[in-house]
């Protein structure tokens, strides 16, 4: 038997890590074949046409509400930057996540090298007006340190894996993911080195080809050359062989999704004998080259159950989609987009001003019940924690600094 005080901190440790166990990161997402998954790239501060996308394949209404059920959307990064509302985006999917949640569905967020330039300062792309609304130049630095109102943006993952699908900003060099025992330890490292604002880790350096900042998968699959993406492929299906995803049959990886490089074409394309799917098409129309595009990427199966990419694509002038058909196939439906009136306006103020993207749904109070029972939950957790492991006297001796 052990003795007292070693048995009540063995307990104790064992009582917290089942607590917290539910919320460790893992980026193999288990998504039942009943339920649509969705992918959209690069937003860069353009409210307006993220809004209409997501309309477009109804998962929200035309002021950006869930209305999606229990589908799952993964946006690959690079929200905030180059347009004026890198506030309201975030501050959309924040809320989506909540309102997809209560709906049985998943709004999943990944890094993209502009939200690691927000992180560590670097305000080249962000626009006097996206400035504005975090409240000048200074609220904006502020806004992501890691003590920051957007220090939520710290834990997007840097990769997803769904339906055999791994989904990525940028892309993987196969040389990093072998030093990396899995998926979920690849992404720890790569967030342990954002929270440490460790900028130059191989991971995240600007001038490597880490997961946030590379191009030469689609640079190579251009010229022909699809060795970086095969080589990145077959590390990844090693790295997730034993993984089943849920549903029809073996999803290991096959298929990698990337944003991050602007296609020429500005509409969805494949690579690489279509292992390389790009969805990043200038969705901005705050973008260099001016375009706002509309498309969206869905994980769908082919009729041999096969996970397979199709593209929404929609015309601008009508306001319909004019494709919804398989990558490199022909086919065509038509839906309505709803009407979006409510992009929130530039006002040109020099504190925060309000917006319109704020919900107000049946779930405001159950958003703010929530967060308190989390915070109590938390504390809770913290208290018995110190006093099982530490406390040799009463409690009530016991000074807290929270």
């Amino acid at each position: 038997k052990l003795p007292g005080m070693a048995s009540r901190q063995l307990l104790c440790w064992v009582f917290v890590a089942l607590l917290w166990a539910p919320c460790s990161n893992d980026v193999i997402h288990h998504i039942p074949d009943d339920r649509r998954l969705f992918a959209i790239g690069d937003l860069h501060g353009d409210w307006k046409n993220a809004v209409r996308i997501l309309g477009m394949v109804n998962l929200t209404n035309a002021n950006g509400v869930w209305t999606g059920g229990n589908s799952v959307l993964i946006q690959t990064g690079d929200v905030v930057d180059r347009g004026p509302y890198s506030k309201h985006l975030l501050d959309l999917f924040k809320q989506m996540k909540i309102d997809a949640a209560k709906a049985g569905g998943q709004v999943i967020t990944l890094m993209g090298n502009h939200e690691s330039m927000a992180m560590r300062g670097d305000l080249r792309f962000a626009s006097p007006e996206d400035k504005q609304f975090f409240g000048g130049e200074r609220g904006r630095l502020d806004a992501f340190r890691p003590n920051g109102s957007y220090a939520f943006t710290r834990s997007f993952d840097v990769v997803a894996v769904a339906r055999g699908t791994a989904f990525v900003h940028a892309g993987f060099d196969a040389s990093l993911l072998k030093q990396y025992k899995d998926l979920n330890e690849f992404n720890r490292e790569a967030l342990k080195a954002i929270n440490n604002n460790q900028w130059q880790h191989p991971l995240l350096n600007g001038l490597g080809v880490g997961p946030i900042w590379t191009r030469q998968h689609i640079s190579k699959a251009k010229e022909g050359n699809c060795l970086v993406n095969n080589l990145a492929l077959e590390q990844l299906r090693n790295m997730t062989q034993n993984l089943t995803t849920g549903g029809a049959g073996d999803h290991r990886v096959g298929l990698m999704v990337v944003g991050h490089t602007i296609q020429d074409t500005h509409s969805i394309s494949s690579y690489c004998d279509g292992t390389l799917v790009a969805i990043d098409i200038s969705i901005s129309s705050w973008n260099l080259r001016g375009e706002d595009n509309l498309a969206c990427l869905e994980i769908g199966f082919n009729k041999d159950g096969k996970p397979t990419p199709f593209v929404h694509q929609a015309n601008k002038e009508t306001l319909k989609i004019q494709q919804k058909q398989q990558v490199g196939a022909v086919g065509g439906e038509n839906l309505l987009i709803a009407n979006f009136s409510s992009q929130p306006k530039i006002k040109h103020h020099t504190h925060p001003v309000a917006h319109h993207t704020r919900h107000e749904t049946p779930g405001g109070k159950s958003k703010t019940k929530l967060v308190i029972l989390y915070v109590l939950g938390g504390i809770a957790a913290s208290v018995v924690l110190f006093y099982c492991c530490f406390v040799h006297r009463p409690i009530k001796e016991t000074r807290y600094d929270l």
